[in-house]
């Protein structure tokens, strides 16, 4: 996990992500003591049904992410 720098890039997008999602939240970038954090995960599992559950590396989520914002774009 990785606490954003207020004023950086990383955090400017993070914000403007957090607020596509919700909105409502915009005061709570008025506070001293709000912060944003990058979660870096080692690996995610999936649980897709009856004998469909899968653990991903965190260079396959890595993959689907990029897949996911190129498909968005």
């Amino acid at each position: 996990m990785i606490e954003l720098t207020r004023g950086s890039a990383d955090y400017t997008d993070a914000r403007e992500r957090y607020l596509e999602h919700l909105p409502e939240a915009e005061q709570l970038f008025g506070f001293g003591d709000f912060m944003l954090f990058r979660l870096l995960p080692a690996d995610a599992r999936y649980t897709g049904g009856f004998a469909r559950a899968y653990t991903l590396s965190r260079a396959q989520l890595e993959a689907a992410a990029r897949a996911a914002l190129e498909e968005s774009a």
